[in-house]
């Protein structure tokens, strides 16, 4: 929640490239715990918003889920964890053959999913 005006611009420049912009459904779950963990809730459930408003929903679905599951199964395999809600948000990334834009590099251990960051 610290970098959400790192987050809105890119959200400007992703909006000039006239593409389709979708945030899965744990991403949103995400952002509403970390607007209720927040010091200034009311403050940052108002900038979590206006990055929100231009984009459309993307809702898990057991596709997502089947990819979710395998990754975390072969992560796990070879020693590595990663943290289950973030699975699924590389999952649905995956399945839906789409970039995922995040500062989080423990998604480039899903080798399926092209990260853009910011």
């Amino acid at each position: 929640m610290k970098e959400i005006p790192k987050a809105l611009e890119k959200a400007k420049k992703l909006e000039k490239r006239s593409e389709e912009i979708r945030i899965p459904t744990p991403v949103l779950f995400e952002l509403w715990e970390g607007i209720e963990r927040a010091d200034r809730s009311m403050k940052k459930e108002e900038e979590v918003l206006a990055v929100l408003e231009s984009f459309l929903d993307l809702p898990l679905n057991p596709e997502h889920a089947k990819v979710a599951g395998r990754r975390s199964g072969e992560l796990i395999g070879k020693g590595e964890m990663l943290d289950p809600i973030d699975v699924l948000i590389g999952g649905t990334a995956a399945a839906e053959n789409e970039p995922l834009v995040t500062r989080n590099g423990d998604f480039e251990r899903i080798s399926e999913v092209e990260v853009e960051g910011y």
